[in-house]
C-alpha cells in the first residue's frame, strides 16, 4: 500500500475557464488514483485551530452580516413589497391566499411576480451565503481584514453564475430542502417555511402517506447532505452549477468518514458545551426575579432585565453561528477537495467565469489560527455599556407596564372542530351538544349536497373514513346517507351516530345557544348552496348565531355582495399583500400564516382573527397568550383547562410565553 500523502501537501488551484483537464491534475500526475486524507482529524481541522482560525476574522464576518441585514431589511424586502403590493393592485386585488393564488398566478402580473421572486430570492443567496463563503475563504488565505464594500461586491459578482436554469436547482436546494430537512445552507427569510398542521395531521393519520412522507423527507434529506459544498464548489473551483452539485456528492461520498467521524462529533460538543452555558446564563438571569417578593416591581424588573440580556447574549451566538458554520465547512472543504477524484464536466465551460477569489489550500488553514485576533476594548466596553443601558431601561419600562404587556388571561372563543371535536363522533348532533355543554362558543360543521339536493354533513370528500362506505355524498340520496352511521373514532360517548341534516344541526345549535360555523364544502359549494343554507338560517332566525365559512374566496366574495347582513368567515393558511383588506368578518388563519403582525393587521381592518386547527399544547399554549379572538380545535376540554392552567401562570411563565412562544 502506498503511503498515504498529508492534506497539507496538496493545493487546491483556480481552474482555468475551459479547462478541459482535472483539476488535480496541475499537483499529480494524470494517471494517479485520487488519495484521500488519513481517516483521523488532519491537524488544520482541530477545534483549536478552527475556533482560533474564527476568532481572528469574526469582526469581518459581523460586519458584514450588519451590512447585509440593512441592505436586505432596508433595501431588497421593501423594494420587493412595493413590486408585490404594486402587481398585486394591478390584477384589481388588495391581497391573494390559498383560496385565490392560482388565477392570479396565471395571470401576466403573477407570472411577472415568480420572475421578480426568483430574482429576489437570487439576491439573498447571493448575499446571505455567497458573501459569508467568500469572506471565509479570503480570511483562510490570510487576510484578517476586509472592506465592506469589498466584500459585498465580491458577493454580488458571484450573481450571475446563478442566474441561469440550472440556478433554480440551487433556489430549490435553498428554498424547499433545507427548511424541510434543517440539512445545508439556508436563508432565514424561509427559517420558518413547512408543511401546514392541517396537511400533516391527515398525513400522519394515514400510515401509507406517513410511509410515503417518511421516504421523501429521508430522500431530501440525504440531498441536503449530499449537495452541502455545492456553493463551495461552483465559488471556490469555478464549478458550473451542474457540475458544482455532481462534485460536491462526491466529496460527501469519498469523504464522509473524515466529516462523520472526524471533524462532526467534536462541532457537536461544541455546540452542547454553548447549549449547556445558554441554559445555565438563562437560569441564573431568571434566579434574582424569583428570589425577590413575587409580582413586586423589583422583581419583575430584576427578573426582566436578566431575561432582556440573556436574550440579547443568545441572539449574538445565533447571529455568529452562522458564519462560524460556513468557516468550518470552507476549511473542510479546502482540506478535503483535493482529494476527490474529479472530471471535465465539472467545471465553468469555456467563455465562463474564473473563481471569484484565489482559492485557499490546505496550508493557509493550518496557519488561519496562528494570529491570535486584535481586541478593540473601547469599542466592546462601548457596546456592552450600550446594551446593558438600553436592557435596563427597558425593563423598568415593562416592569411598570407588567400587566398591560404580559395579560395574565385574554378572552378566547373556542371553536370546536367537527361539532365537538374529540368530544362525540365528528360532524353529528350530538358533537353539538358536547361542544355546548364544554363551553365551546362556536361549533363548527362542514356542508355538502346529497344527489337529491339535501344538505347533510360530512367532511371528507367521501364516507369511508367515517362511516365505511367510500361513496361520495353527491353520489348518494339523503335516504341512502341517513341509514349510514358515523363511528366515534375518539372513543368517547356516544360510540356511534347517525348522519345528521343541516336542519338538525342548527335545531341543535339554536337549542344550545351555542354558535354556528357553517363550513360550505366540496364540489357543490356554489351560489345555489349560499342561497339554501342562508335561507334555511332565515327560517330559523339564526342569522346572528351563524357563520357562513368557505376555504373558496370567490365563495366569500359572492355571500358578503348579495348578503352583507350575514356574517362570513374565509378560511386560509397562507396570504401575500395585504391581508386585512381580504373580506371577511372572520379571517380563519392556520397556525403558521397567524402572526402576531397579521393578526394586530386583522383587527386594525376591523375584522376578528381565529386560527385553526389548534390541537397541541405548544399550540395552545401560544394563541391563548396572542392577541387572536378564538380558536378551533378538537380538544376543546383541553384548551379549557390549558386557558385554566395560564390564568395561573408565575411572572416568569408570562414572560416567557409573550416573549418566546407567543
Amino acid at each position: 500500500m502506498p503511503t498515504e500523502p498529508t492534506p497539507q501537501e496538496h493545493h487546491m488551484p483556480a481552474e482555468t475557464p475551459g479547462a478541459s483537464t482535472d483539476v488535480a491534475s496541475s499537483t499529480a500526475p494524470s494517471t494517479a488514483a485520487p488519495r484521500r486524507p488519513r481517516s483521523n482529524l488532519p491537524r488544520q481541522l482541530t477545534l483549536g485551530g478552527l475556533v482560533g482560525g474564527f476568532r481572528s476574522t469574526i469582526g469581518r464576518f459581523l460586519q458584514y452580516q450588519v451590512l447585509a441585514a440593512l441592505l436586505v431589511g432596508l433595501v431588497i424586502l421593501p423594494l420587493f413589497r412595493l413590486a408585490l403590493t404594486g402587481l398585486i393592485r394591478w390584477s384589481g386585488r388588495r391581497a391573494i391566499s390559498s383560496g385565490d393564488y392560482l388565477s392570479f398566478l396565471l395571470s401576466v402580473q403573477g407570472i411577472v411576480l415568480v420572475l421578480v421572486g426568483l430574482l429576489v430570492l437570487s439576491l439573498l443567496v447571493v448575499i446571505n451565503i455567497n458573501g459569508l463563503m467568500l469572506i471565509a475563504a479570503d480570511s483562510l488565505k490570510g487576510h484578517r481584514k476586509g472592506t465592506l464594500w469589498g466584500d459585498l461586491k465580491a458577493a454580488l459578482a458571484s450573481f450571475p453564475r446563478f442566474v441561469q436554469p440550472a440556478g433554480l436547482l440551487i433556489l430549490a436546494y435553498v428554498g424547499l430542502v433545507v427548511p424541510l430537512t434543517g440539512m445545508g445552507f439556508g436563508l432565514s427569510a424561509l427559517s420558518g417555511l413547512r408543511i401546514p398542521n392541517f396537511i400533516t395531521s391527515v398525513i400522519y393519520a394515514n400510515p401509507l402517506y406517513l410511509t410515503g412522507y417518511t421516504v421523501l423527507i429521508i430522500l431530501l434529506a440525504v440531498v441536503g447532505v449530499l449537495s452541502i459544498f455545492v456553493f463551495h464548489s461552483v465559488l471556490l473551483r469555478g464549478s458550473t452549477v451542474w457540475g458544482g452539485f455532481r462534485f460536491s456528492w462526491r466529496l460527501v461520498r469519498q469523504q464522509a468518514r473524515l466529516f462523520f467521524v472526524g471533524l462532526l462529533p467534536r462541532l457537536l460538543v461544541l455546540f452542547l458545551i454553548a447549549g449547556a452555558v445558554a441554559a445555565v446564563f438563562l437560569v441564573l438571569a431568571a434566579l434574582p426575579g424569583e428570589l425577590l417578593e413575587p409580582q413586586s416591581f423589583g422583581a419583575r424588573f430584576a427578573l426582566l432585565t436578566g431575561l432582556l440580556l440573556a436574550a440579547v447574549v443568545l441572539a449574538v451566538a445565533g447571529f455568529v453561528l452562522a458564519p462560524f458554520a460556513i468557516y468550518v465547512q470552507t476549511a473542510f472543504f479546502v482540506v478535503a477537495a483535493p482529494h476527490v477524484e474529479q472530471t471535465a464536466r465539472d467545471v465553468q465551460k469555456a467563455g465562463g467565469s474564473s473563481p471569484f477569489t484565489p482559492a485557499p489550500t490546505a496550508e493557509d488553514v493550518r496557519h488561519a489560527g496562528d494570529q491570535a485576533p486584535r481586541r478593540r476594548r473601547r469599542l466592546v466596553t462601548g457596546v456592552v455599556a450600550l446594551v446593558l443601558t438600553l436592557c435596563v431601561g427597558l425593563a423598568a419600562l415593562l416592569a411598570a407596564n407588567f400587566d398591560d404587556v404580559f395579560a395574565q388571561r385574554r378572552d378566547m372563543a373556542v371553536v370546536a372542530h367537527r361539532t365537538g371535536g374529540d368530544l362525540a363522533p365528528e360532524n353529528s348532533v350530538a358533537g353539538v351538544d358536547a361542544a355546548a355543554k364544554a363551553g365551546a362558543a362556536f361549533s363548527e360543521f362542514d356542508v355538502r349536497r346529497t344527489a337529491d339536493g339535501a344538505y347533510m354533513i360530512n367532511h371528507d370528500p367521501n364516507l369511508k373514513r367515517v362511516t365505511g362506505d367510500s361513496r361520495t355524498m353527491e353520489e348518494m340520496t339523503s335516504e341512502q346517507i341517513a341509514g349510514l352511521k358515523i363511528h366515534n373514532q375518539f372513543g368517547s360517548q356516544p360510540s356511534e351516530a347517525p348522519v345528521p341534516t343541516l336542519d338538525q344541526i342548527l335545531d341543535a345549535g339554536k337549542k344550545d345557544e351555542i354558535g354556528m360555523f357553517v363550513e360550505l364544502k366540496g364540489p357543490t359549494a356554489d351560489h345555489q348552496m349560499v342561497e339554501d343554507v342562508i335561507r334555511t338560517i332565515r327560517e330559523k332566525g339564526m342569522e346572528d348565531q351563524s357563520v357562513l365559512l368557505s376555504l373558496d374566496y370567490d365563495l366569500i366574495t359572492y355571500i358578503e355582495e348579495k348578503h352583507p347582513e350575514i356574517q362570513t368567515g374565509y378560511l386560509f393558511y397562507f396570504s401575500v399583500g395585504e391581508a386585512d383588506m381580504l373580506v371577511g368578518d372572520y379571517l380563519i388563519l392556520e397556525e403558521d400564516a397567524a402572526t402576531p403582525d397579521r393578526i394586530a393587521r386583522i383587527h386594525a381592518g376591523g375584522k376578528k382573527a381565529i386560527v385553526w386547527t389548534v390541537n397541541t399544547k405548544e399550540s395552545m399554549e401560544k394563541f391563548l397568550g396572542s392577541e387572536a379572538d378564538g380558536l378551533i380545535t378538537d380538544h376543546v376540554t383541553q384548551v379549557k383547562d390549558t386557558e385554566e392552567e395560564m390564568s395561573h401562570r408565575t411572572d416568569l411563565q408570562r414572560v416567557v410565553d409573550t416573549l418566546f412562544v407567543g
